[in-house]
């Protein structure tokens, strides 16, 4: 029988090897590519890595110019802070000089590529969460629109948190109550070093709505039956929106929106919008040319109530004493953002915090 129609053994041999040869040549392109890639990351962690110490520099470097910003306002004698002023982006009281630094990119720096934009936020335009009372947590819970039989629990436990004792308020809680939890920790057993705490405290971490308010995400917004349906409810404003660990004490009526002025107890919603218009000018439009901010407390009791009147030299003030610094800063494609909060003014302010966050 003949096997000439049959494939020879020298043919298989290199169709065999034709495979292997296309087998190496896959895999040294797979290896090939990943080798590029890693590159590419090494590459890039590398420039970031180079960018590092520049990043922090021109961070700083935007708290420096704050600081420069605050400190001629001091020395400029003002007995009042407002959003008028330079340091604040208004335009009724200017200094040319801070307003040419602040606000807008800057890019006379060092660094080659590089701008920075630096602005000033007061902390006084938010009540002190360190500071407030029973009266006026009380009083910002009904503005939360918390459920009555549910605030006073929450208050109770907010105080219990800063307090530096283990006594519990009633429906409050304390350590011997977060050690039990399925992720156990212990009550701050004092002042509140960022308003992001509230989120540990109990009540709200059952209901963290009471503190994103309308930022809230849809999973953390209360439920209700209403007209024989679920609808999902947020609050008008959260505890975020009012409150700031970092304020030495007072609300400052130059700077507080309507909202916030709120939280005062018995200050009622045509009071405070009054307030608003007094030092926002004829226009009614607050930080431009025709401001007329407040000199001192004094000047609104006039149109309070009684009760109010007594007591609004307890909780407000005009003058800011804590200052947010916000730096973005972009180099080449590179973008960071730095925060610091700063307390006082000029050579004497103390840097209280500086973090930074990627992204614009």
């Amino acid at each position: 029988m003949k096997l000439d129609h049959l494939p020879s053994l020298g043919s298989k041999r290199r169709g065999i090897a034709l495979i292997m040869v296309l087998m190496v040549v896959t895999v040294l392109a797979v290896l090939a590519g990943g080798f590029a890639y890693s590159m590419k990351v090494e590459t890039k962690l590398a420039r970031n890595a180079s960018w590092e110490s520049e990043f922090e520099w021109l961070g700083r470097s935007g708290v420096e110019i704050a600081r420069f910003a605050l400190a001629q306002r001091s020395q400029a004698g003002g007995a009042y802070d407002a959003l008028g002023q330079a340091w604040a982006g208004g335009t009724h009281e200017t200094n040319d000089l801070v307003a040419e630094l602040l606000g807008k990119p800057l890019s006379f720096l060092p660094v080659s590529d590089a701008t920075i934009i630096v602005t000033i936020e007061d902390e006084e335009r938010r009540m002190s969460i360190n500071h407030a009372d029973r009266m006026l947590l009380d009083h910002a819970m009904s503005l939360v629109k918390v459920d009555a039989a549910v605030g006073p629990a929450i208050v109770a436990a907010i105080i219990d948190w800063r307090d530096n004792g283990d006594q519990v308020e009633v429906g409050g809680a304390e350590t011997s109550y977060y050690s039990g939890l399925n992720s156990p920790y212990r009550a701050k057993n004092g002042p509140l070093s960022d308003i992001f705490e509230l989120l540990l405290v109990r009540g709200i971490t059952e209901d963290p709505g009471v503190f994103w308010g309308p930022d809230a995400p849809p999973n953390m917004r209360r439920r209700a039956e209403l007209g024989g349906a679920d609808e999902v409810l947020g609050y008008p404003v959260g505890l975020k929106q009012l409150f700031t660990a970092n304020s030495l004490g007072r609300l400052n009526l130059n700077t507080a929106d309507v909202r916030t002025m709120l939280v005062i107890p018995f200050m009622d919603e045509q009071s405070a919008e009054r307030i608003r218009e007094m030092r926002s000018g004829p226009n009614r439009v607050d930080g431009d040319s025709d401001d007329e901010p407040l000199r001192s407390v004094q000047q609104v009791q006039g149109i309070l109530s009684p009760p109010l009147r007594d007591i609004i030299a307890q909780y407000a003030d005009v003058r800011s004493g804590t200052f947010r610094v916000i730096t973005k800063v972009r180099a080449g494609k590179l973008f960071r953002t730095y925060e610091a909060v700063i307390q006082g003014r000029g050579a004497r302010s103390d840097i209280r915090s500086f973090i930074w966050r990627d992204g614009k």
